[in-house]
């Protein structure tokens, strides 16, 4: 199991997603997180790893616990993981989605100078 508690800053600086949750994903590791970027984009609740809100210590440790007795569910949401990242984070697709952005941004602007 990898954990990763985070708490956003008084600042309201938080966590983006953290590279390191796609990596334990990806090599198989079920993951609990509360960071929030994890929450949204880099993690399936109940599928690849489990979420919980910040600060919430007795969630946090339901999960891991669970994750701990029930190999099953270990095993399954390990599995579940290099599929996930695989899909979703794949360079040549994300490179693909990021230059069809730019094409539609270009198309949307028709050459105009957005500089100012």
């Amino acid at each position: 199991v990898f954990c990763l508690p985070s708490v956003t800053a008084l600042n309201g600086d938080a966590e983006g997603l953290p590279i390191v949750l796609l990596e334990a994903q990806a090599s198989g590791i079920p993951v609990v997180t509360s960071a929030l970027g994890g929450n949204h984009e880099g993690i399936v609740h109940g599928e690849t790893g489990f979420t919980f809100a910040e600060r919430d210590v007795d969630e946090l440790a339901a999960r891991v616990s669970e994750l701990l007795v029930d190999d099953q569910l270990a095993t399954r949401m390990g599995a579940a993981g290099p599929t996930f990242v695989a899909r979703k984070f794949d360079m040549r697709l994300c490179t693909r989605d990021l230059e069809s952005l730019y094409d539609d941004l270009r198309a949307k602007f028709n050459g105009r100078d957005l500089v100012r």
